[in-house]
């Protein structure tokens, strides 16, 4: 009964539980390095989206503040809670890799691209997000703006099927047999190798644009939703009467 997504991170334990056993070289692990970068570029790509269609809801607004200006408010508001949320993982990536010795300086200045000196350090996401509590902290952060963006929906009908549309959210597992209850943070962050945890981290901050962009989409097409759409003319001359007598004034409209 586990989701696509939970399937998904159980397959990547069992890879890397293999790959630890084989004492494979920590090159293989620059693999997660690729994907990550990979995962930056569709937050680029949503970023470049979503800002097209805040610059068409200023256009609306130009058009028609009293109708549109509601919707555009809305809007920004979604903006800001994806922004927030982004940030504090940004800051967490920062923290944990410091825990692990930091950024490899050479490689950042040959390349500009950022590696983490202990990409193959199994604790440091254990410590970050279950000892010290920040993956609570997180999960919390994670349900609380998935919530948010839903409220920026105020037709309750349209907020079920946009419900389905929103990939941000952070459920903890159903009970393991062996196991027992183990936390959204235990399950995502604990005894994976850095490399991983900070891929893990940039997969989140693509479901937050995502989401963000299925929130404004929405709201964009909302403002038209009730209006009555028409692609031809045609004069009509429409007179109060069929007939005039003689000396009547003809009118008509």
């Amino acid at each position: 009964k586990q989701t696509p997504r939970q399937k998904m991170i159980g397959m990547m334990y069992l890879v890397l539980t293999a790959l630890l056993a084989l004492n494979v070289s920590k090159e293989v692990l620059d693999a997660f390095i690729l994907v990550d970068n990979g995962l930056k570029q569709t937050i680029g790509n949503f970023q470049t989206q979503n800002e097209i269609t805040y610059a068409a809801f200023d256009a609306a607004v130009k058009n028609d503040p009293a109708k549109a200006g509601p919707y555009r408010d809305n809007a920004l508001k979604a903006k800001v809670i994806s922004e927030k949320l982004i940030t504090h993982i940004e800051e967490l990536k920062e923290y944990t890799v410091g825990l692990a010795g930091g950024w490899d300086e050479d490689i950042l200045k040959e390349t500009g691209k950022k590696i983490p000196q202990g990409k193959d350090n199994l604790d440091v996401g254990g410590q970050t997000m279950d000892l010290e509590g920040k993956g609570k902290v997180l999960q919390d952060m994670v349900n609380k703006a998935r919530a948010d963006f839903l409220a920026l929906v105020e037709n309750e009908k349209d907020r079920a099927g946009v419900e389905k549309l929103i990939t941000l959210k952070a459920d903890d597992p159903p009970p393991h047999p062996e196991e027992g209850n183990i936390s959204w943070a235990q399950a995502t962050f604990v005894h994976i190798p850095l490399a991983a945890y900070i891929t893990q981290l940039t997969k989140l901050q693509v479901d937050i644009k995502n989401s963000e962009g299925t929130i404004t989409n929405y709201l964009f097409k909302a403002i038209d939703a009730g209006s009555f759409k028409f692609d031809k003319l045609e004069a009509k001359v429409i007179a109060p009467t069929s007939y005039i007598l003689l000396g009547q004034e003809y009118k008509a409209d």
